[in-house]
């Protein structure tokens, strides 16, 4: 999710998670899941 408060200040949350069975390519990453947020300013 992606907002622009203005052209200069911005915020991003997300999360990447992984999800299968556990011996496929994704199921395998199961413990790698995460949340982030970033809050950037461009001067």
């Amino acid at each position: 999710m992606h907002y622009a408060f203005s052209d200069a200040l911005w915020r991003e949350l997300g999360a990447n998670l992984f999800v299968g069975d556990h011996n496929g390519q994704f199921g395998s990453l199961g413990d790698n899941d995460n949340l982030y947020l970033t809050l950037r300013c461009a001067f």
